[in-house]
């Protein structure tokens, strides 16, 4: 298997295919481990195994979301942060977003001791200052006190703006007593905070979007993905206590097939493989006889399958000692979640498993065949 470390909020477009092969297998099996996940999906869970649930229903919905929007002019004179709107998309909710503010406009002047090509870095990074602001000084007086300076960085501030003067900062050199002016903001990005579900189309692009914050100019494009919003799980046979570090998602799916032995004696060409038993169906498939034995295998349709069936190979007259096998490649999905709605849901990251509620998957390891 080949293993894909995604997170269900900035995915490709190949995603959607992967979880709607998940999806399609039927009532998957949620298995609920101790301990912590393993170090790659590759290696089996570390932790006893407290609880297999039978989810409610197939697993989760898939429809789209919104993922972080294209910026297209990042405007100007901004002195406050505009709100960004998704105006026309169609048909889904939940979607929230950050408008993400840089510096643009700054006056420096003052001090003593500052030389050319040192860097002032203002302000501290905090809760709303994600990155600071760095200027260069370009040129100074005979007193170091600074008389030009440059933007090397913009800063990046969410949910409040620095304005005003400043006084004090951090400096490479030795200089002291300059004051900087913060004065006007550009956008510098939207963050996606939720992406919502169900939205059938992205709406409007442009400036539009971007109402408020005292400037002009601003302008993005919304894109969407696909997300997983998961169904709700049948709880009434969960084991009460323990501590909880993972999940795993065990479903259905089409088939993988294995030349376990090739036989020998059979006529060469290509035949329709059968199917005998197994819980499913609709797979269809062909193997190739060449010197008498079987040399590959082709599937036309892997089929949705809960128990895999035997695969026979009689079509080819003479063939003898053939085995192929058949297995389930849906594979499994490790899974992060978290508490949605009231009351308590399956909590994971070192928290006792308990009842009620749905869960929300925020992040997963997807293996697929």
């Amino acid at each position: 298997m080949s293993y894909l470390n995604l997170s269900l909020f900035s995915k490709t477009a190949r995603l959607g295919q992967i979880l709607s092969d998940i999806d399609a297998g039927g009532t998957p099996i949620m298995d609920f481990y101790a301990g912590a996940p393993p170090a790659t999906p590759d290696d089996p869970p570390s932790g006893a195994l407290l609880a297999s649930l039978t989810c409610s229903s197939t697993f989760g919905a898939i429809s789209n979301g919104f993922a972080t929007p294209e910026m297209t002019a990042a405007g100007a004179g901004y002195t406050g942060i505009p709100t960004f709107t998704p105006n026309g998309a169609t048909a889904g909710s939940g979607a929230q977003f950050q408008v993400v503010m840089q510096l643009a406009t700054f006056t420096a002047s003052g001090g003593q001791a500052f030389a050319v090509n040192d860097l002032l870095v203002l302000p501290i990074p905090s809760a709303t200052c994600l990155r600071s602001a760095i200027l260069l000084v370009t040129s100074v007086d005979g007193n170091g006190a600074i008389t030009g300076t440059s933007l090397q960085q913009a800063g990046q501030f969410i949910t409040s703006l620095a304005t005003g003067a400043v006084s004090e900062f951090e400096t490479t050199g030795v200089g002291y007593g300059a004051t900087v002016t913060f004065e006007t903001y550009s956008v510098a990005a939207v963050n996606t905070l939720a992406p919502g579900n169900s939205y059938t189309s992205a709406g409007q692009s442009g400036q539009s979007l971007f109402m408020g914050g005292g400037g002009t100019g601003a302008a993005a494009t919304p894109r969407l993905t696909p997300v997983l919003t998961a169904n709700a799980v049948t709880t009434a046979n969960a084991v009460s206590g323990g501590t909880c570090g993972m999940a795993r998602i065990r479903c259905a799916g089409g088939l993988e097939l294995a030349i376990s032995d090739p036989g020998s004696g059979g006529t060469d060409g290509t035949y329709a493989l059968g199917v005998s038993g197994g819980t499913g169906s609709g797979f269809s498939g062909t193997f190739t006889v060449l010197g008498g034995t079987i040399v590959a295998l082709q599937i036309a349709d892997p089929g949705v399958y809960t128990v895999a069936p035997t695969i026979t190979t009689t079509a080819s007259a003479g063939l003898s000692g053939a085995v192929v096998t058949a297995g389930l490649g849906a594979g499994v999905v490790d899974l992060d979640v978290g508490v949605a709605g009231s009351g308590a849901s399956v909590i994971m990251n070192s928290t006792a498993v308990v009842t009620g509620g749905p869960v929300v998957v925020t992040s997963a390891y997807i293996a697929e065949a």
